[in-house]
């Protein structure tokens, strides 16, 4: 009986505690992605950018807040071309790379752009896992 009841303490503790971890991780996440956001709004004007850019959506909704194995810190967010080009398949990611003393980022767009064979063994999905193919990081505001 004393196991029993032992072993239900433990699960109603454990039920309890994990969703609330859970939150906190996103809370997390969602407060470094808004605070790049709110950086990236107010000191970034898409007239500056480099002209391969000016015609891509940001898209923040999908936004992520990614810390790398040596405590690095990134703020990863997609970009979707709006006139993309007949035959690509690349990918474009910002990157928003805090500054140590906490004042602004720097900025990357990163482009994947896969070989035909990749494309049709993983089905059109590009992941950084078996990638093949060319990646490129581009500055977003320097012109070419």
């Amino acid at each position: 009986m004393r196991k029993f009841a032992l072993l239900a303490a433990i699960i109603v503790t454990a039920v309890i505690i994990l969703p609330s971890c859970r939150r906190t991780v996103n809370d997390m996440n969602e407060t470094q992605v808004n605070a790049a956001r709110q950086w990236f709004e107010a000191t970034q004007s898409r007239e500056n950018f480099n002209i391969i850019f000016r015609n891509s959506n940001i898209v923040w909704q999908r936004a992520r807040h990614k810390t790398f194995p040596n405590g690095n810190k990134v703020v990863i967010v997609p970009m979707i071309e709006q006139n993309p080009t007949l035959g690509y398949y690349g990918r474009q990611l910002l990157y928003l790379y805090p500054f140590k003393n906490g004042k602004g980022y720097l900025t990357r767009v990163l482009e994947f752009s896969p070989s035909v064979k990749y494309m049709i063994e993983n089905k059109g999905v590009i992941s950084p896992d078996n990638f093949s193919g060319i990646i490129t990081a581009w500055d977003l505001k320097k012109a070419l």
